[in-house]
């Protein structure tokens, strides 16, 4: 009895590629396999058997009975299988053999074929060009994948034997520093990896080692293979595929600032110490070396010169007086990465350079470049302090092949025995970083020196003249030092005797048709007990009067303020002294000058003024005694300030002469000029240009008590307005300018002087 049961269960059978629930019962019956295998044609039967596990080229494969081996026969002993399958046989060691001779740099083989080049980088390559037949237990398809990895891993030797060979048999001076030492760093990887094969050749011909297969080939060479294609796509990536691109100054930024992106990376991220150690030493050595390029002796006579980022200028020389605003360019796109925190620092390290050898020249002082010697960086430094390490994230690269690599290189893990190696040694005690940071922080040390040194030698000197200064007796005080000191005692009236002699002779004795000649004479004179007539500067002061310059200055006339500004005070200042002391600051000494000698103009004419008619005597004399308490606190008040500040500025100028920059210099010389312009309401502001026009109409008013016939009512009523308009502005733009604290002592000498003026009544109060 059958079991009907089993008829009704359902089962799934396989039809073509659909799975189909059906009865037992309504199973087809199995159909022979050779009319299934006979039914398919040759393409389909290509896609879905494994030939070469059973057919070797034209030997006739021996088949039994049954219906696979009859098939075997038929398929097998057809013409377009044979050719479709056309392959030479060679057995496994063969092909070791020729893997291993192609990768050691063979041009021609049984399998490959190599081309090389030695001005074009990717036109080094290698091809796969026949395919072998050979009993292992790799599929054809594998074999072949197999092979062309190694052509590839073939052409990544090339090309850096390319490299190495164009850079190292370059004459030299003609490749920078930088890639000369990459490329000595591609040897060393190139000539590890030729021992590495050298060992397993070895091996396999040893008669009691197990024979190398192909299988144990690609373990062995797995690390290797990583190695040398990410050298290859680096030099692709940092070289042009012109080899004689690199000789760019250019070109080693692009190298700097990806090996540092590489280290920082491979440092947290890669698992193959070789590589990590390889990567450290090549971004150590190159970066030294292009530090090391620039911080040379010649180089620094040539004033950097040849720095890629540092541009001067055609048209202005280093002997120029705008050489130092206008003279070098900064391309910042060319610095490299490990240089810009530093960089500012470099450029005023070169302008200084530029300036101590022209100096050096024109003065024929040899000992300012003699004092300052470069020396070699050294690689270590335990007196720096050390930034902390940057971030171990994965950093992002231009080249997606690159950055492939570093994530199947960081996957990846190797044996001790595929990482060591002893031709490339491992930083223990310094980090790369911290070894980068010593060089860059000690070449800033080098700059700085430079720098100071120049600012000294145009402080305190000496400064040895040969050309328009060869005549002169005093070259020992040809500084800026005393060039500013004497500047301050004619120009801000320090010099108070001495000036004070000059605005009496100037306000008293002066005639009108020789006004310009006494006007000089009478500067001479004091100037010569200033300075000395054999001073250097004794020449080149004076002061220039125009035609508008009269009688009416000396008389008082409601003119006298135009005319002293029309006065100017002329100061010539030779190089490279005129560096600091420039046009445009030497204009503000001379503004400041005719504000003072405005100022004094006034208090002359107060001092000095003398009533002609009796009746009025007393009452001028009140009037004349207000004038003179506003007029002399603002000449205390001024004065003490400027006071004040040139003597902060000889402060600081005296502590930067021992180590300072031309920068800091100037910034504090441009300070000071500040300073006194706003002390004398010189600046552009609208409020200041409001208080000067007040302050120099009190003055012109001043100049009215020098006049026969002077009505007191209007100079009493012009003072009051006039006090109290500048209480009120100048207490608004003090507290506005958040400085009242500085200007306490005048507010309180106006505040008083309005008050006065407003509150007070007396019997000879004149604005009843």
């Amino acid at each position: 009895m059958s079991d009907t049961s089993d008829r009704e269960a359902t089962s799934s059978i396989t039809l073509g590629r659909k799975v189909l629930p059906c009865p037992w019962n309504e199973v087809p019956s199995t159909t022979p396999i050779h009319s299934e295998l006979e039914n398919l044609d040759e393409s389909s039967l290509a896609q879905q058997l494994q030939t070469e596990y059973w057919w070797v080229n034209k030997t006739r494969v021996k088949v039994g009975p049954d219906v696979n081996s009859r098939f075997k026969e038929i398929w097998l002993s057809s013409s377009s299988a044979q050719k479709h399958e056309s392959r030479i046989d060679l057995s496994e060691y063969q092909v070791v053999r020729e893997c291993l001779w192609v990768l050691l740099g063979a041009e021609k083989s049984f399998l490959f074929t190599c081309y090389t080049d030695s001005e074009i980088l990717t036109k080094n390559v290698c091809l796969y060009f026949r395919h072998p037949a050979c009993l292992t237990h790799l599929t054809y398809g594998a074999l072949d994948s197999f092979l062309y990895s190694i052509a590839k891993y073939s052409t990544c030797v090339l090309q850096i034997r390319a490299f190495t060979e164009f850079v190292l048999l370059s004459p030299v001076g003609t490749v920078s520093l930088p890639f000369t030492r990459l490329a000595e760093s591609c040897s060393r990887l190139k000539d590890d990896f030729y021992r590495v094969i050298a060992s397993i050749e070895r091996d396999a011909r040893l008669p009691q080692v197990p024979p190398v297969s192909l299988i144990n080939l690609a373990n062995r060479l797995k690390s290797w293979f990583r190695r040398l294609a990410f050298m290859a796509s680096l030099l692709l990536q940092v070289c042009s595929p012109q080899l004689c691109a690199i000789k760019s100054h250019n070109t080693p930024v692009l190298l700097l600032n990806r090996l540092e992106e590489l280290s920082c990376t491979f440092r947290h991220c890669l698992s193959d110490p070789y590589m990590v150690n390889l990567i450290s030493n090549v971004h150590i050595s190159t970066t030294d070396a292009y530090l090391s390029d620039m911080m040379s002796e010649p180089e620094l006579r040539n004033c950097l010169s040849a720095i890629p980022f540092v541009k001067f200028s055609s048209s202005i020389s280093p002997s120029h007086p705008m050489f130092w605003q206008c003279g070098i360019s900064l391309s910042i796109d060319n610095v490299p990465n490990i240089l810009r925190p530093v960089v500012n620092d470099i450029v005023i390290g070169v302008k200084s350079l530029a300036l101590l050898k022209a100096i050096a020249s024109t003065f024929g002082n040899a000992e300012l470049l003699a004092t300052f010697k470069s020396r070699p960086l050294s690689k270590k430094s335990e007196k720096i302090p050390v930034e902390p390490e940057p971030s171990s994230s994965l950093l992002s690269f231009d080249d997606p092949e690159l950055c492939e690599l570093v994530k199947d290189m960081q996957m990846s893990s190797f044996t001790k025995g595929d990482t060591t190696c002893a031709s490339v040694s491992k930083e223990t005690d310094d980090l790369p970083h911290r070894t980068l940071r010593c060089l860059r922080e000690e070449m800033k040390v080098i700059l700085q020196k430079a720098s100071a040194h120049l600012c000294s030698c145009l402080l305190k000197g000496p400064l040895i003249a040969v050309g328009q200064l060869a005549t002169e007796k005093r070259d020992d005080e040809f500084t800026l030092i005393y060039a500013l000191n004497h500047i301050a005692d004619v120009a801000l009236f320090r010099a108070g005797d001495r000036m004070y002699e000059f605005c009496r002779g100037l306000f008293s004795s002066c005639t009108d048709d020789q006004f310009d000649l006494d006007i000089n004479r009478l500067l001479k004179s004091q100037l010569g007990l200033i300075c000395g007539e054999n001073s250097w500067m004794y020449e080149r002061i004076c002061i220039v009067a125009c035609a508008e310059a009269s009688r009416e200055f000396l008389r008082g006339g409601p003119c006298g303020c135009d005319v002293i500004n029309s006065l100017t005070l002329q100061i010539e200042i030779p190089w490279p002294l005129n560096v600091v002391l420039t046009e445009q600051g030497l204009d503000i000494y001379n503004r400041v000058f005719k504000f003072l000698l405005m100022l004094k103009r006034a208090k002359w004419a107060l001092d000095n003024a003398r009533c002609a008619r009796p009746a009025c005597s007393h009452t001028l004399a009140i009037l004349r005694s207000r004038f003179l308490f506003v007029v002399n606190g603002l000449h205390t008040f001024i004065a003490d300030h400027i006071e004040a500040a040139h003597a902060s500025l000889m402060k600081e100028e005296a502590l930067m002469a021992n180590g300072c920059n031309l920068d800091t210099l100037l910034a504090h010389f441009s300070r000071f000029l500040t300073r006194i312009s706003q002390l004398c309401l010189l600046e552009d502001s609208a409020s200041q240009q409001i208080l000067n026009q007040a302050i120099t109409g009190l003055f012109e008013i001043c100049l009215q008590f020098e006049l026969p016939d002077v009505s007191e009512s209007n100079l009493a009523s012009e003072f009051t307005t006039r006090v109290a308009f500048l209480k009120s502005m100048l207490s608004q733009a003090v507290v506005e300018g958040g400085r009242r604290q500085n200007v306490i002592p005048l507010l309180q000498i106006l505040e008083t002087a309005n008050r006065f003026n407003t509150d007070m009544r007396t019997r000879l109060h004149f604005n009843q």
